[in-house]
């Protein structure tokens, strides 16, 4: 014999509810900001792995036509120091973006 359904009272309060929401939002916004935290790290990393290829190439290229490595590597670390400045300039810019966007 199947048993009857009967409406059973709400066991939370509104209040309990509103609590549960903001422990939940203020969980969100925490894992949102160590996404974005472990992205740029993650960028970052990809960007170093990026300049060692470079770098191991450019050693490559230089052992197997027997030019000077160290001027080499002196021309990649120019390189680098440009790709860097442009880097952050551009990260410069991207923040100030954000805190316009901020302010206004």
């Amino acid at each position: 014999m199947p048993k009857k359904q009967t409406a059973k009272p709400l066991p939370h309060t509104a209040k309990f509810c509103a609590e549960k929401k903001t422990v939940a939002l203020t969980k969100a916004h925490e894992a949102m900001a160590e996404s974005k935290r472990l992205h740029t790290l993650s960028l970052k990393l990809a960007d170093k792995a990026a300049m060692w290829a470079a770098r191991e190439e450019e050693h490559r290229q230089a052992e197997s036509s027997g030019g000077s490595v160290m001027a080499r590597f002196e021309q990649s670390l120019a390189r680098e120091k440009a790709r860097r400045d442009q880097q952050k300039e551009a990260e410069t810019k991207e923040v100030k973006g954000e805190a316009d966007k901020v302010e206004a």
